[in-house]
């Protein structure tokens, strides 16, 4: 029978015996049914505890929303399930004390259902708090109470990000607006470019430009703005981790620069020259640091987990894949040889051979050390840097190649090696 017909014949006092509806059954239909049905009999004050213990916290759920028994709802609030808490929210109850719920969700049913409470209340640290962060990390906060965010700190007017944001929501496109990219709008200096992004991926757009433009690279808005919509990304503003955009694409940079290396597993000349692509890619990886810091290099590629043990004792492989993620084991104050054999095997990483050549890489053939070592000691000794000291050194006619490992924290005989390849000193 329909739920009105069930309805009409309880009142009616045709249906007495209450118990088939009371229990479950193996049929989900016949459940859903019966759940319909002692909706109504809660409705009519019938079989009140044995309903909510049955139904729990979707009996309470409708309770609250259709006003009844509201005698019990201070017990059912301390209850504290979240089903019922976001009710709660939802139906405005109990907001002084949801606002600052554990649960999340809670929070922001308060805040999206209810803002004028929440404006009422910015003057109050704990309050602003909570909307700074539904703030920050909201694709499509509420307008009004955006606004009385921003004019409730005056530094938020001098945030770029926040009014990079606002302005997105509030501005009515421009007839040529409508017919850009992100791309072109970002560099236009609109702020539309940023419609359906949060505050924070929004800082991390423009701080991940800044650090990238300031390192010389080019054509890489489009990425990042790409980059930062997709499902796997998370937001680091406001957090106390820095932010991995701009590693991500210098990652993506690096694997297309090295898609122009010729293949190493080629027959080496004579007297082999260290590609000079190796020395653009460790440009675009060096930092000021001399001798340079390679774990620091390391925690810049987002899909670099790193895992330290206290020493490395061989010259073997210490990279693995997990899923997307490269597990890379490394030392956290490694001696010469270690930072040569942590770096190599980034050199390796960056070259394909853990992806392309594992059987080999497993092996260390030989074909994929050379190429390797070389990358690594481009990495470790920036070709100009050494250059300069070398001239320095040659002004008495000699060159102390012990100093310059020292100054580079590398083993001295690599540095020889690698010293002669660049014919900036003789082979014996």
């Amino acid at each position: 029978m329909t739920a009105e017909e069930f309805e009409r014949q309880v009142i009616a006092g045709e249906i007495t015996d209450f118990e088939p509806y009371l229990t479950e059954t193996s049929s989900i239909k016949e459940d859903l049914r019966n759940k319909a049905y002692r909706l109504i009999l809660l409705a009519h004050g019938i079989e009140i505890e044995r309903i909510l213990e049955l139904d729990g916290a979707f009996a309470i759920s409708t309770c609250i929303r259709e006003g009844w028994f509201p005698e019990r709802y201070d017990e059912w609030k301390d209850r504290n399930e979240e089903w019922i808490l976001e009710t709660f929210a939802e139906n405005g109850y109990y907001l002084d004390e949801l606002i600052e719920s554990e649960y999340d969700d809670v929070r922001e049913i308060v805040i999206e259902n209810h803002p004028d409470f929440c404006i009422e209340r910015l003057n109050q640290g704990k309050i602003y708090q909570i909307v700074h962060d539904y703030i920050q990390n909201e694709a499509k906060p509420n307008v009004a109470l955006f606004k009385a965010y921003i004019e409730a700190l005056k530094s938020n007017n001098n945030d770029i990000g926040i009014m990079t944001k606002y302005r997105a929501m509030t501005e009515v496109p421009a007839t040529i607006e409508k017919t850009m990219s992100d791309v072109q709008l970002f560099e236009a200096d609109s702020p539309l470019w940023a419609t359906d992004l949060t505050v924070a991926q929004i800082h991390d757009v423009l701080e991940a430009h800044e650090e990238l433009k300031s390192q010389e690279h080019s054509n890489f808005t489009e990425y990042l703005l790409t980059r930062v919509r997709d499902d796997d990304y998370q937001p680091v503003f406001g957090t106390e981790h820095s932010s991995t955009l701009a590693g991500d694409f210098r990652w993506y940079w690096l694997m297309q620069e090295l898609k122009r290396i010729p293949p190493t597993r080629t027959k080496m000349k004579e007297k082999p020259m260290i590609p000079t692509e190796y020395h653009e890619l460790a440009s675009k990886l060096q930092t000021s640091e001399t001798p340079v810091n390679i774990n620091h290099i390391l925690e810049t590629f987002a899909d670099v987990q790193l895992e330290y043990i206290g020493k490395l004792t061989a010259d073997t492989p210490l990279v693995g894949k997990n899923d997307d993620t490269y597990i890379f084991i490394t030392v956290e104050n490694p001696t010469r040889e270690e930072r040569f054999i942590i770096t190599k095997n980034l050199a390796h990483l960056l070259l394909g051979h853990v992806d392309s050549y594992s059987k080999l890489y497993h092996r260390q053939a030989n074909e994929l050390q050379l190429p390797a070592s070389r990358l690594a000691m481009a990495i470790l000794v920036l070709i100009e840097h050494l250059s300069k000291q070398m001239l320095k050194s040659n002004d008495d006619g000699t060159v102390n190649m012990n100093a310059l490992a020292e100054l580079y924290d590398v083993p001295v005989n690599t540095l020889i090696t690698y010293a002669k390849e660049l014919k900036l000193i003789e082979r014996n």
